[in-house]
Order: structure tokens, then C-alpha cells, then sequence
């Protein structure tokens, strides 16, 4: 599926209905969440839509998706605009995974992802041989080929999502719109999901456009960023949108911000006790974490010189680790973090 590209015009997406809160309206008592959209995503690229709860991240999405009409604007596939396009021609260019439960029955997992051939399918609706190949690519594709004969409700939450995205890989349209797919899934799983939306985009010239509240995870994998901030979008390289300010200013939080340097959010405190740290690689980068999060405030000592107490020497390697801590009372070795921290002594309060 090469030169596929999804281009939004003037977009204006939110609702029609009268009575609802909001900062911003148009005629007929509708109320625009995002406004002024102009952005494209070409094939081959993922993208992750990011923003605050009530961003309007999944009203963006659904209008995408033809699901609801836009405000004004449009939503082009290849050129071609979604609101004017049947629910089949739209089937057959747009993919959707959302977070609604699923009602599955007893459907299996093939039977799930044959469900994505529907699109195609005679008015009898019988699978093909070559529908019965594409389901079956689908599943190789997503690794989840030994689920085939599985109950999807005895699925665990991640070889379900997993399912859902065979799914819309079967129904073999060149957009994949999802929405906070990775929302129930543990860490391992949510990069493991990320990973295979990611490798779709590239191996199949897909446009791969997931909304996400997990930044790091986004920053990690996103090609493109599309940033929902006070009813307007700013998209970009995830790092021009870190450089920029954009991303910061897209979360506002009196109890937390946007770290540059870690690409994390962290609660600002008062500056703790200073704390020299020596060390290399891993071992030195989770020690000063534990430091950090007790209240101490690190600095870097070097490789090699001498440095006034407090400060500490991580020494040895993984599975042999010690920790040689220097204070005003005089140099002791820990075997552990926990022991390095109480040789150090409680840090001021923040």
C-alpha cells in the first residue's frame, strides 16, 4: 500500500447538539472541541495522537473515521473526502479498534479477525479462499496464530487487543485508526502492542494514527506526534514537539511537569541535599534515581579525582555491585541500595 496519505483540511471536529458546555461554538448550538486542523500522515509512518482527558483526542478520531460528521473541513483518504464516502466505500479504507468492550459470544479468534473480510464478501456472506489467506496473514502477522482456535472471552487483555488488530489488518485498509489501545495492558505489553503497530505502518505503507495518554511510551516509538492543547493540534518529529515547548504547555499541572532532560513528568521540589555520585552505565543511572528519589540532589564527580563528602562510588559490575558512600563520619560500603541510603542519612524535607 504505498502512497497512502490521510490529509485533514480546515478540520473543526465536536458536536452538533445544543446545551452542552464549551469555549467554543458555532452556528446551530454545536461546539467545537478542536478546530483549524491542517496536517496529513503519509503511509509507512505511526503516529501517536496525544492530550489531556477532554482534549477532544476521541471525537478526532471518530470524525476521522466518518463515524460523525466535522463542524466544517474535511478528512481526505487519497483525496477523497470520508464524510461523502458510503459505509462501505468506508469500510474499505478505514479500520477502527476502540476500547469498547466487545461482546464476542463464543466467537474464536479466527472467527473475530475473519470479521475485518466483511467489507468484501459476497451478499451471502461467504469468506473466499483469498479472505481465508488474508485472515490467516492477519493473525501471522500479529503472532498470534497458535489463538486461532481460541474463545476470544477467554483471552487475556493483551491477546485480546491483539485479536482487534488482526482484525483491522485483515479488513486490509490503507488507515488504522485506534483508540487508546494499550489503556489496560501492563508495560511489557503495551510496547509489545506499540512495537507491532509501528512495524505494520512500515511493512505494510499504512497509516497507523493511535491515541495514547502514555507519553513516554509515545516519545519511544511515535514517527509523528499530534499534540490536542486548548481546541488546537500541533503535530511534528516527537522531539520537535519536546524542543518546541509544544508538549510541555500540552499538560498543565500544578503538581507536575514536563522534564526535559528525562522526557518524563516529575514533581518539582525543593532542592535536597547535594550528593556527589561516581559511577558508569546502568548501575550508575539507577543509582542516582534511588538518590533522586529520596530528596538528594546529584551531581556527576567523574571517572576518576577526588570529591568532597557526601558522595558515592558505585563499584563492580551487575551481580557484584557494592556501593562505597563517603560522609563527614567517615567511608562504609553497602551491599545494596537500600543500605547506601542509610548511610547517607535522611535528606532535608522537600
Amino acid at each position: 500500500m504505498t502512497g497512502q496519505r490521510l490529509l485533514l483540511e480546515d478540520l473543526s471536529v465536536g458536536y452538533r447538539r445544543p446545551g452542552l458546555k464549551g469555549s467554543i461554538r458555532g452556528g446551530n448550538g454545536s461546539r467545537s472541541v478542536v478546530s483549524g486542523i491542517d496536517v496529513s500522515l503519509d503511509g509507512g509512518l505511526f503516529a501517536c495522537l496525544v492530550g489531556e482527558n477532554g482534549s477532544g483526542k476521541s471525537t478526532l478520531l471518530r470524525t476521522i473515521a466518518g463515524m460523525q460528521r466535522p463542524l466544517s473541513g474535511r478528512a481526505l483518504i487519497d483525496g477523497e473526502d470520508v464524510a461523502r464516502m458510503t459505509v462501505g466505500e468506508r469500510s474499505r479504507r478505514i479500520a477502527v479498534v476502540l476500547t469498547d468492550p466487545v461482546d464476542s459470544g463464543y466467537l474464536t479468534v479466527r472467527g473475530l479477525v475473519a470479521l475485518g473480510r466483511y467489507p468484501y464478501v459476497d451478499w451471502k456472506a461467504r469468506l473466499s479462499d483469498s479472505d481465508e489467506t488474508a485472515v490467516t496473514k492477519a493473525l501471522e502477522a500479529i503472532g498470534i496464530g497458535q489463538l486461532a482456535d481460541s474463545r476470544v472471552d477467554r483471552l487475556s487483555d493483551g491477546e485480546r487487543q491483539k485479536a482487534m488488530i488482526a482484525r483491522a489488518l485483515a479488513q486490509d485498509t490503507p488507515v488504522i485508526l485506534l483508540d487508546e489501545p494499550t489503556a489496560f495492558l501492563d508495560a511489557p505489553r503495551k510496547i509489545e502492542i506499540v512495537s507491532i503497530l509501528r512495524e505494520v505502518a512500515r511493512r505494510e505503507g499504512r497509516v497507523v494514527l493511535m491515541s495514547s495518554h502514555d507519553i513516554e511510551l509515545a516519545l519511544a516509538y511515535a514517527d509523528r506526534l499530534w499534540a490536542v492543547s486548548e481546541g488546537r493540534l500541533s503535530s511534528g518529529a516527537p522531539e520537535s514537539l519536546v524542543l518546541s515547548g509544544v508538549l510541555a504547555s500540552t499538560y498543565r499541572s500544578a503538581t507536575a511537569s514536563f522534564d526535559l532532560e528525562s522526557g518524563s513528568f516529575l514533581v518539582p521540589g525543593k532542592p535536597g541535599r547535594p550528593v556527589g555520585l561516581r559511577g558508569e552505565g546502568i548501575a550508575r543511572e539507577w543509582t542516582a534515581r534511588a538518590l533522586e528519589r529520596a530528596g538528594f540532589r546529584v551531581a556527576d564527580t567523574g571517572k576518576t579525582g577526588t570529591a568532597e563528602p557526601p558522595f558515592v562510588e558505585v563499584e563492580g559490575e551487575r551481580g557484584a555491585l557494592s556501593w562505597r558512600i563517603a560522609t563527614g563520619n567517615g567511608t562504609v560500603t553497602a551491599p545494596d541500595i537500600e543500605g547506601m541510603l542509610a548511610a547517607l542519612g535522611e535528606p532535608p524535607p522537600r
